[in-house]
């Protein structure tokens, strides 16, 4: 079993179609990344444009599997390496964007249920207000020494690896966690080799595996019934998030009713 089959030739039909019809969006630059952009060398470029209204209706509408949208998610993301070699958190960073920016601004509405009393509650923040576990390493990959003879390089899981877990029923399985960032050696060989370790390399690993968690900090937010404190995990492209609307203002602006000006002249 290895992890060999790019992204864009599983995208479902309908996702290639919605890709398709949407040339016309704005390519957004990205220069700030959880990772700080170290998996992907000097230069890398990333961009990702608005979702379209047909691509939201699509993704509400339809009954895709969690797999098929994430691959939504990155349809719409441009690289300038493999799209599928982002990292995981990442592309949840990523994703979250795509979200805000498909209706303006950069605020959102972050929809949660509390812990305490079950009532639904939206609190309203900014990207500002996200803050990922900084990085503590000076590059990638990461060397852990086995022995004499053996070392493995483990760098930050890809959505690529990440989605060839969840295909195979693997995201509760630690130990093939562990093999998916692997970068030296092939699936299976290292996920036997993983298995076989023994001793203070167990503890040194699953260091280097906290020395590579990326993930947004929950978000500590208090319910508007009862009072009570709740943090809130949003590192999960599937957790309820949309675009918070602010100012009315703006949005009528754009708002006409009769004929255009154009059209007046032309009949007058």
């Amino acid at each position: 079993m290895n992890i060999d089959s790019p992204i864009e030739d599983s995208l479902p039909t309908e996702v290639k179609s919605a890709v398709g019809s949407s040339v016309h969006l704005p390519e957004i630059d990205i220069t700030e990344l959880p990772s700080k952009l170290l998996p992907y060398g000097e230069g890398a470029k990333i961009t990702y444009r608005p979702y379209t209204y047909g691509e939201l209706l699509q993704f509400n509408q339809s009954k895709l599997s969690k797999s098929d949208q994430f691959k939504r998610v990155l349809s719409g993301i441009n690289t300038s390496f493999p799209v599928d070699d982002l990292s995981y958190f990442d592309f949840i960073y990523i994703g979250l964007l795509r979200k805000i920016s498909t209706f303006g601004g950069d605020k959102f509405t972050l929809t949660f249920g509390c812990s305490e009393c079950g009532k639904s509650n939206n609190t309203y923040l900014g990207l500002t207000d996200l803050e990922f576990q900084d990085i503590e390493i000076p590059s990638l990959p990461v060397i852990l020494d086995v022995d004499d003879n053996t070392h493995i390089e483990i760098s930050t899981l890809t959505i690529k690896n990440y989605l060839f877990l969840l295909d195979n029923d693997l995201l509760t399985d630690k130990t093939a966690v562990y093999a998916a960032s692997v970068t030296n050696m092939e699936f299976n060989a290292a996920k036997d080799l993983i298995s076989s370790l023994t001793g203070d390399i167990i503890q040194d690993l699953e260091s280097v595996d906290a020395m590579l968690y990326l993930g947004i900090k929950p978000i500590d937010c208090t319910c508007s019934s009862c009072d009570a404190k709740n943090s809130i995990s949003i590192d999960e492209p599937g957790v309820l998030v949309s675009p918070f609307r602010g100012s009315s203002v703006a949005t009528r602006s754009r708002i006409r009713f009769g004929w255009s000006r154009c059209y007046q002249s032309f009949l007058y």
